[in-house]
């Protein structure tokens, strides 16, 4: 759980639950190994914001914007696949439960 604002979010926190009150926001940082793409499935309780300066590695700076639950997912190609020859590491998935109070 993660009760301050501004909290990072990583690939260990994989299949956890977040629980944050409208207004937090979190950095979503899984790294830089992977080409990620990211999407929420209930972007009136979570969305990005329009903040375009991150850390190295991160992606984005996400906040709560209502009461309720969503889903963030990312899907990892790694970023040796566009070398050549292309490397043989699989895709990842990361996916967390948000609630927000």
């Amino acid at each position: 759980m993660f009760p301050e604002q501004g909290k990072e979010v990583t690939l260990a926190d994989n299949n956890s639950t977040i629980v944050l009150k409208v207004g937090e926001t979190f950095l979503l940082k899984l790294g830089e190994s992977y080409d990620w793409n990211v999407s929420i499935n209930n972007e009136p309780i979570v969305s990005r914001t329009e903040n375009g300066f991150f850390a190295i590695g991160a992606q984005g700076v996400y906040i709560a914007n209502a009461a309720g639950k969503a889903v963030l997912t990312a899907t990892g190609n790694p970023t040796c696949l566009q070398s050549t020859p292309p490397c043989a590491m699989p895709s990842t998935l990361f996916k967390v439960d948000i609630v927000v109070e």
